[in-house]
């Protein structure tokens, strides 16, 4: 669900493109882009983490449209991400941020659950 007065995270990734053969699209790109993030926030470590975050996630995932075509395999979410442009990925994200930041009446946003959890050094 949607925190209000909060922009949902899947609208600053949709404009991403990657460089992708038409044929080889089962899954959507933004599909692939915000599942892998959120499971990075969530603590994947690696491509495996991120399929497994999918498939205990994915009834929730698929309230927000996300994984109509099902779950993509680690090798195609490493395969995409892969041919990302760094750059692009930035910009989305720190657009992200900064939303999330006017938000939010601190100087510094944890996304690693460390401050939220007592651990942040």
């Amino acid at each position: 669900m949607k925190t209000p007065g909060m922009p949902p995270l899947i609208e600053y990734f949709k404009d991403i493109q990657a460089p992708r053969v038409e044929r080889n699209t089962r899954h959507s790109l933004l599909d692939i882009i915000v599942v892998t993030f959120l499971a990075v926030l969530y603590g994947a470590e690696g491509w495996e983490d991120i399929e497994e975050y999918a498939q205990c996630k994915e009834p929730w995932l698929a309230q927000f449209g996300l994984l109509k075509n099902g779950l993509p395999h680690h090798d195609t979410d490493r395969r995409v991400f892969t041919s990302l442009i760094p750059q692009q990925m930035e910009e989305c994200f720190m657009a992200w941020v900064r939303s999330i930041k006017r938000e939010i009446p601190r100087e510094v946003i944890a996304i690693d659950g460390k401050t939220s959890t007592h651990t942040a050094g």
